[in-house]
């Protein structure tokens, strides 16, 4: 039986989904100011605010599929 590769493309296209919902959700609390008000737009921030989301489901993604390939060494 052939091995699944641990990053599939069904991963970075549910980690750009989430990101693309959380993302802006958390410009709007975080920066709500800059958007709505008089305050300065940060756009490194902005940038971030899209990637951490990505990268959290990107990785849990992952390590869930390499915690399911990995057999269990214990002991009963």
């Amino acid at each position: 039986m052939r091995a699944q590769p641990l990053i599939q493309m069904q991963d970075l296209v549910r980690a750009l989904i989430t990101s693309l919902i959380v993302g802006p959700t958390l410009i709007l609390i975080n920066q709500g100011n800059a958007l709505f008000g008089e305050e300065n737009f940060r756009f490194l921030p902005a940038l971030l605010t899209f990637f951490v989301p990505f990268l959290v489901s990107f990785s849990s993604s992952v390590l869930s599929r390499r915690s399911a390939h990995v057999p269990d060494k214990r002991q009963d």
